[in-house]
């Protein structure tokens, strides 16, 4: 960049000239012309430009961004319509009941007159009415079955029991409201699906309050009685063998299931199995 130094109204100033071109040397526009009091003035004077061009174009850019088509595949929003009602001019006034007096141009009138009462064509004007209206109708119907849904935590959200629930409004032709499904839930009520039960979880952890019982049992045939000692892993007991290694058996006895025996069914067991039994509670 070559900055020249120039006389200028009686005092030394710097200056810098440019022709901005197209990629073909064509030029664009006048020669741009900088000057400063000093060199980094005019350095400062361009780089302030500079930003100005970056910041325009940044703009033009973020506009273009915006105003850009819908994405492939996907359906683009039908334009807005703006509602500008205006007065009808002297001779459309004319036109207008001249035409209204004629059986072949009165639809024509009456859409003249409409356009000009409501701010845009009849056709226009009704799509837009029923589309704000069908929304507004299923934003609240859907606020509407929220605050019904708060009060009832018992009911099961299953696709088939808010399709009913749904229909049966729907069919009264009555709006969707807390008390119509109210109702709607009452009637229908003895049909609608039931949660599926839940799975109870199982700890096989035991607990530490019954970490420490112990079950006593006869060793040969005598009639003392001694406590036995756990063992490690006490899982199992086989009915045949007595042992706990390995997955149950078909055959083997839990602790738990010990427990839950009879009295009659514990003296049975305990008879079969003279060697003893032990487990954790």
């Amino acid at each position: 960049m070559s900055i020249s130094q120039i006389e200028k109204d009686g005092k030394q100033v710097y200056r810098y000239e440019f022709q901005p071109t197209l990629e073909d040397g064509t030029p664009i526009g006048g020669t741009q012309v900088v000057e400063a009091d000093t060199q980094d003035g005019v350095v400062d004077a361009l780089k302030e430009s500079y930003t100005h061009l970056y910041r325009k174009n940044r703009e033009l850019l973020r506009k273009e961004k915006l105003e850009g088509k819908a994405p492939e595949g996907v359906k683009a929003a039908a334009p807005e319509v703006t509602f500008q009602p205006r007065s009808l001019t002297a001779e459309e006034r004319m036109r207008l009941a001249r035409d209204l007096n004629d059986p072949e141009k009165v639809d024509s009138a009456l859409d003249l007159a409409l356009e000009a009462k409501f701010g845009a064509k009849p056709q226009e004007f009704s799509q837009t009415v029923g589309s704000n209206s069908s929304k507004a109708a299923s934003i609240y119907a859907a606020q509407q079955a929220e605050a019904w849904r708060d009060q009832h935590p018992e009911f099961y959200p299953s696709r088939e029991n808010v399709l009913a629930i749904a229909s049966w409004v729907k069919n009264r032709n009555i709006e969707f409201t807390i008390e119509n499904l109210e109702k709607a839930y009452e009637d229908l009520a003895p049909a609608l699906e039931t949660a599926p039960p839940s799975v109870p979880r199982t700890d096989s952890t035991p607990s530490p309050a019954t970490a420490d019982s112990r079950i006593t049992a006869p060793v040969g045939s005598g009639t003392q009685r001694q406590t036995a000692t756990p063992p490690v892993v006490p899982t199992t007991v086989s009915r045949k063998t007595g042992t706990t290694r390995g997955a149950p058996k078909q055959d083997g006895v839990t602790a738990d299931q010990f427990r839950r025996m009879s009295n009659d069914e514990r003296r049975k067991f305990l008879k079969e199995h003279p060697e003893g039994f032990a487990a954790k509670s």
